[in-house]
């Protein structure tokens, strides 16, 4: 806090927090810890003000960084929410689809194609990048979602274009490529490598 000082005809000097200075029309009142004294305005001979480093600089700068650690974390955590609501969408296709073996369905390869569509669908909804290179992953080689992955792969690379559209608009700093690094690397590598040469 501002800490005031005020130096009387009297040689006496009354400091401390500003917010124990109360400004009236003849006079100024002083509380201190133990009374209040009453400073008239036709005695003061300096009256000061003095603001310390951290009301400056420190107290802004930590509200900066706050809100950056703020803005990362809650990316994080919203990365994390999709990957656990897509995981759980996965694990209840299939679960529904090892009931419908254990009941004896017939139509077996329509049922796991229904729930293969709903996969699809459930990662097509979701507005993240990430899930999607997370699914290419696992089920690479797998020849029975083949045409799928190809769905999956064509629509990464088009929200991968429209990330790299919209980071080509931005300024061309090393400030942006880390934003970019970190947000997309994992599935847009091509695009950070890009924007890195453009710098």
């Amino acid at each position: 806090m501002a800490t005031r000082t005020i130096k009387t005809i009297d040689a006496v000097e009354h400091s401390g927090d500003s917010s124990r200075f109360t400004e009236y029309e003849e006079y100024i009142e002083y509380r201190s810890f133990l009374r209040t004294i009453i400073i008239y305005r036709s005695m003061i001979i300096h009256d000061s003000i003095a603001i310390n480093f951290t009301e400056i600089f420190a107290i802004p700068i930590l509200s900066v960084i706050l809100g950056v650690l703020s803005a990362i974390i809650t990316f994080v955590v919203i990365q994390e929410e999709a990957r656990n609501e897509i995981e759980e969408v996965i694990t209840s296709a299939v679960e529904v689809a090892e009931k419908s073996i254990a009941k004896g369905e017939k139509n077996n390869l329509q049922l796991n194609q229904e729930i293969l569509a709903q996969e699809i669908e459930a990662l097509f909804t979701q507005s993240y990048i990430n899930p999607l290179t997370d699914y290419l992953l696992k089920y690479q080689g797998d020849n029975s979602r083949a045409s799928y992955l190809k769905r999956i792969e064509t629509e990464r690379q088009k929200r991968c274009g429209k990330i790299g559209k919209r980071f080509q608009q931005q300024d061309k700093n090393s400030t942006t490529l880390v934003q970019l690094t970190r947000g997309y690397n994992y599935s847009c590598p091509q695009i950070v490598t890009g924007f890195a040469k453009s710098i």
